[in-house]
């Protein structure tokens, strides 16, 4: 059905959590590689990721007949990016899948890798009956302390988590799990010095072995995370989410044994991404929408080290034949 080679999906169980950010530079950094990339923005809340990439080209589009196609050059060579958004918001799973299934079918030829930044819920996936290996699908699903004054983020939480628990059936490295906690107010260090200096020594290494953490390993410990939630909403939203920063802690030590192990072994964990780097998402899309003369250089500057970590982490993947 889809002549894609891969399929970039950035979910998130809520808004906030960095998905604009990431699909933006998911986009940049499959542009400069691909000849031909797509990104497509089906953010029902806030469609910011073409605001961002079209913002030089705002004119430059076309109507078709239930989306906005834009499709300009980069950097005078024949690379070429394609940008899509809907017409009419897309707020259900289905309604999502139906658009996104008659994008890639009516752009097929147009593209060899797109990357989706979607509206924020989980739920997009739920029920859709989709056939992930047929896409060639990989999901970046984003885990994070976004909103930590917010006690109702509880249940969304647990949505997710029980969707992934019962419903997500294909090999773990498609599944590319993000850990951001870096949006809350008050930001923790939840993964130590010394991890982040060995992932910065083996990023973008041509390492020849695989290993994906086990969806089951990090689906135990959010399980268990969410019974200590379950027995605490009485409490104030600052203790509330205490046990999230001790999953934080918990995970990154189970990736930091096994990155160490990795190193001993020449392998790479390929579907663990966590990003160091706090970003503050609303200026940055305040800036790029209203900014003139904006390239994709300029894009991915102004990203800085957020842009580096995903540059070196989907280098490092790239690695492998997924």
């Amino acid at each position: 059905m889809v002549s894609l080679k891969r399929l970039k999906y950035v979910t998130a169980y809520k808004g906030g959590t960095g998905k604009t950010l990431i699909a933006t530079a998911l986009t940049i950094f499959y542009t400069r590689r691909n000849a031909k990339t797509m990104a497509i923005d089906m953010n029902a809340n806030n469609p910011d990721l073409s605001k961002i990439l079209t913002n030089m080209y705002e004119d430059q589009f076309h109507v078709m007949e239930d989306y906005i196609r834009w499709r300009f050059p980069i950097d005078e060579t024949e690379k070429q990016l394609i940008v899509i958004k809907p017409i009419e918001p897309k707020w259900s799973g289905a309604e999502q899948w139906d658009f996104l299934k008659k994008v890639l079918k009516n752009e097929k030829n147009s593209a060899s890798i797109a990357i989706v930044d979607t509206h924020p819920s989980i739920q997009h996936l739920m029920g859709t009956q989709t056939n992930f290996k047929t896409l060639g699908l990989d999901i970046y699903h984003i885990w994070d302390l976004a909103a930590p004054d917010k006690p109702d983020e509880l249940g969304k939480i647990d949505m997710a988590i029980k969707w992934f628990h019962e419903n997500l059936n294909f090999e773990d490295e498609n599944i590319i799990h993000v850990f951001n906690p870096h949006s809350a107010k008050t930001p923790r260090k939840f993964f130590s010095s010394s991890l982040r200096n060995h992932w910065k020594k083996y990023y973008g290494k041509k390492i020849k072995k695989v290993i994906a953490v086990s969806w089951n390993t990090i689906k135990e410990k959010m399980l268990n995370l969410n019974l200590e939630f379950s027995y605490k909403t009485d409490l104030s939203p600052s203790k509330l989410f205490e046990p999230w920063g001790e999953f934080f802690g918990d995970l990154a030590e189970t990736i930091e044994n096994m990155s160490k192990e990795c190193k001993k072994g020449r392998c790479a964990i390929v579907n663990v991404l966590p990003i160091f780097e706090h970003f503050d998402l609303s200026n940055f899309v305040v800036g790029q929408t209203y900014a003139k003369n904006r390239n994709l250089r300029g894009i991915q500057d102004d990203l800085g080290k957020f842009y580096t970590t995903i540059e070196k982490f989907e280098k490092l993947r790239s690695n492998f034949k997924l």
